[in-house]
């Protein structure tokens, strides 16, 4: 994905310099990568989706007629320029990168803290189970006077619980 991300940068700023070449032609040996490189979706890998839109869109802007073809082509074949693409791919993921905090990473970091502050909320609380009578007397009879229908069934499964007694920490 990285390697299609600087690809379609290069493109870009050679069709800026020569604006005769209206049309730019990628070719990528992941076919997931090609699936999904177009658009930004809520995946890892959401950064590079982000700036290759943005190269691609900024293209269209420049050259209306232009046309982008992103292909898969077989990995690891006899193919001229497959092995010197897959050590500039190599050496592009080694690259330091500045800190970019994505949709997903952002979602999975506050559901993270947010379970971590309720086990320790948890811990905290005194480890003991106490019993509560809730009712002394069957509110089924009551219910079926003034709440016909969906309520009466809740009612009846509530009613279903020995000694109608609820376990609470």
């Amino acid at each position: 994905m990285m390697g299609l991300v600087a690809a379609a940068k290069v493109a870009t700023d050679i069709t800026r310099k020569y604006r005769q070449i209206t049309n730019i032609y990628l070719f990528a040996d992941n076919a997931a990568v090609v699936l999904n490189i177009y658009g930004v979706k809520d995946v890892a890998g959401q950064r590079l989706m982000r700036s290759f839109t943005h190269y691609i869109d900024n293209f269209f802007r420049e050259h209306k007629e232009g046309m982008v073809t992103v292909q898969w082509c077989p990995g690891h074949k006899d193919i001229e320029g497959n092995k010197r693409a897959d050590k500039a791919a190599k050496e592009g993921a080694l690259m330091w990168q500045s800190r970019f905090v994505t949709l997903t990473h952002a979602k999975q970091k506050t559901k993270e803290h947010v379970i971590g502050k309720w086990r320790a909320e948890w811990l905290k609380t005194a480890p003991y189970r106490r019993f509560h009578n809730c009712k002394q007397t069957s509110p089924k009879h009551q219910t079926k006077k003034t709440c016909p229908g969906p309520a009466e069934r809740s009612v009846c499964k509530t009613d279903s619980m020995q000694n109608q007694t609820l376990l609470y920490r």
